[in-house]
């Protein structure tokens, strides 16, 4: 759950998900629904892209599938073995050619990184933390 002591002390009124956003790198180990990263997802869905053409693509791995997981965690650096004690790893991919004409699309990173800000906010909004890694 947020901790309402950990808002950031904001110069303008702001959404109390996005004051209540932090990045820890200790996680809990209580699982969650998988309805949870439903409506994670469907926030990243339903984010504006260019051209109205997501460009944005996404391989998750709950801890309940194991191998899937493992794969995922599996490409961490040194750096980021925290992760694995997360219950969700994921990884976001940009798409860099349109569907419709396969010209390239220079807005897919744009696209994926305003998805991402949705799925963090709807988490938050949710008592729950997302961390992001590059």
């Amino acid at each position: 759950m947020t901790d309402p002591s950990k808002n950031a002390d904001t110069a303008f009124p702001v959404l109390d998900p996005i004051a209540a956003r932090w990045s820890p790198y200790v996680y809990s180990n209580e699982g969650f629904d998988r309805k949870v990263l439903g409506s994670l997802f469907a926030a990243a869905r339903w984010a504006p892209s260019c051209i109205n053409a997501p460009t944005r693509r996404f391989l998750v791995a709950p801890r309940d599938d194991q191998a899937a997981f493992d794969r995922l965690a599996g490409l961490l650096v040194e750096g980021n073995a925290w992760a694995k004690s997360a219950h969700c790893l994921g990884l976001s991919i940009a798409k860099t050619r349109c569907d419709r004409n396969n010209n390239e699309n220079a807005h897919a990173w744009h696209d994926g990184g305003l998805a991402r800000g949705q799925l963090i906010v709807q988490a938050q909004s949710m008592g729950l933390y997302v961390h992001q890694m590059a």
